[in-house]
């Protein structure tokens, strides 16, 4: 009897590699990733969290609207690429229409079509927040397919939570406006409140707790950012998943965002800040990565 299909869920972090790895199965043969990488589900469902079934609805909504511009302008032997991707999000704009458990059904449909459609052995939904979700809402991936596996992906806290600033203040920045001074502005509030909202993706224990809770050890596998683009720890990965080995582009994380140097100031108010994390990592993990120790090193 062949083995059922896996809907593998990647919770975070954020900024931590997930689009390199979502890249990495978009090539893979033996898997089906939806037209959109973070499909926020059951963020939007769960109310906890900036995400709404209605807003998803016309987020999606506003992409295939520019695509059918595009269609529209596109000479014929362009245009079958743009009406598939177009089908395609309208199959995914159907999982927002409804919530409660119809709305589910559907999202195991979609799925279910997805995969019958490919002959897939994995699908994706690759939502980061979802490492946030409560342990209720959490509980619900688990049993969302008959099969799922989860990753989770680790980054040092220092860089993930820069890293996070970073993009955050080159979407916020108005013209004429300065990133850096808006990244070093965060950086002090943070550093004096002790909250915002991207540390809270830096809570690696928080999701390792429900990871640890609700996912069988043999349904979960969990990586260092800075071990993960090599071709050996994608093996590891296919390997998890059931899948062939395929080849990965090694060394080439997608997005690093605008380049800026964190002062030493900064960057040890931060570890300090962080500390928690990195011992309650250490104390899961032992040995940590280089940078994760450099880091360490300025507490």
């Amino acid at each position: 009897m062949a083995q059922e299909a896996t809907l593998l869920y990647g919770v975070g972090a954020t900024k931590s590699g997930t689009t390199w790895l979502h890249d990495y199965l978009v090539s893979h043969p033996q898997a089906v990733t939806p037209p959109r990488k973070e499909l926020h589900y059951f963020d939007s469902l769960s109310g906890e969290v900036a995400f709404s079934l209605e807003g998803m609805q016309e987020t999606i909504g506003s992409e295939i609207q520019s695509l059918q511009d595009r269609l529209s302008k596109a000479p014929a032997d362009k245009k079958r690429p743009i009406l598939r991707r177009i089908g395609r999000l309208e199959d995914l704009r159907a999982i927002y229409v409804q919530g409660g458990p119809e709305g589910l059904e559907t999202y195991r449909r979609y799925f279910a079509s997805e995969i019958a459609r490919t002959g897939a052995k994995v699908a994706t939904d690759i939502t980061p927040s979802y490492g946030m979700l409560s342990d209720t809402w959490f509980a619900r991936l688990v049993t969302a397919m008959p099969v799922t596996r989860f990753v989770y992906v680790m980054r040092d806290p220092v860089d993930r939570l820069w890293s996070n600033i970073r993009m955050n203040s080159n979407k916020k920045a108005k013209e004429g406006e300065s990133v850096a001074e808006l990244c070093m502005n965060t950086v002090d509030r943070l550093l004096v409140k002790g909250r915002h909202g991207t540390l809270e993706r830096s809570n690696y224990a928080a999701t390792l707790d429900k990871l640890e809770r609700h996912v069988p050890e043999s349904n979960r596998l969990v990586m260092f950012f800075e071990n993960m683009f090599s071709q050996n720890m994608m093996d590891v990965f296919c390997k998890f998943l059931g899948i062939s080995e395929h080849p990965a582009k090694v060394g080439r994380p997608s997005y690093v965002g605008i380049a800026l140097r964190l002062d030493d100031a900064r960057r040890r108010g931060l570890a300090e800040l962080l500390a928690p994390q990195y011992a309650a990592v250490e104390a899961r993990f032992g040995a940590l990565p280089d940078r994760w120790q450099q880091n360490m090193t300025k507490v």
